[in-house]
């Protein structure tokens, strides 16, 4: 209902069916300096100022130790992790680089084999505008894992998502030339 006509062999789902996962961050106390260790010499820890910083996300500004980890119940997100901010700074987008954790302003979405993740973060990139419309406000807005895995998608089959993609690739590499 969302979109009038689109191709018959595209398939109409909702993002949650694509993901493998699709895994919320959270933060260790703050005060406690056993959680958190300098840059480089723990588990880089995202926040929506590194992804700002760099969408490719291989260094954070602060990393969080094992005990950080264990006591906040933190899930390790595998490299190649879409990284999506969720509050304020909706629908903001990086990629994991390297092994990492996040703060619960980030959701990590590890698409299927079905999705082709350049395509993915491209189809996340022109829903941004509208990500406000689903939001919940107090002073800022927020969305949760349930909002963004019912965000609907038009998927293709996979070598005319693998050809969107490049082509999508293409013309933004020219662009910026």
């Amino acid at each position: 209902a969302w979109i009038e006509k689109y191709p018959s062999h595209w398939e109409c789902s909702k993002v949650k069916y694509y993901l493998e996962k699709l895994i919320a961050g959270g933060t260790p106390e703050s005060g406690n300096a056993d959680y958190w260790i300098d840059s480089g010499e723990g588990t880089p820890w995202v926040s929506i100022a590194d992804i700002t910083l760099n969408p490719d996300v291989s260094t954070t500004k602060k990393d969080v130790t094992d005990a950080g980890i264990k006591a906040k119940n933190l899930k390790i997100l595998p490299k190649g992790t879409v990284l999506y901010s969720i509050f304020a700074s909706l629908g903001k987008i990086g990629e994991a680089k390297v092994r990492l954790t996040t703060n619960q302003a980030i959701l990590g979405l590890v698409p299927t084999k079905k999705l082709n993740k350049e395509l993915f973060k491209y189809w996340l990139h022109s829903v941004e505008a509208h990500l406000g419309l689903l939001s919940s406000s107090n002073t800022q807005d927020n969305l949760n894992a349930e909002k963004v895995g019912n965000l609907p998608i038009l998927l293709p089959p996979a070598e005319e998502q693998q050809t969107i993609a490049a082509f999508l690739d293409y013309e933004t590499a020219r662009i910026d030339r």
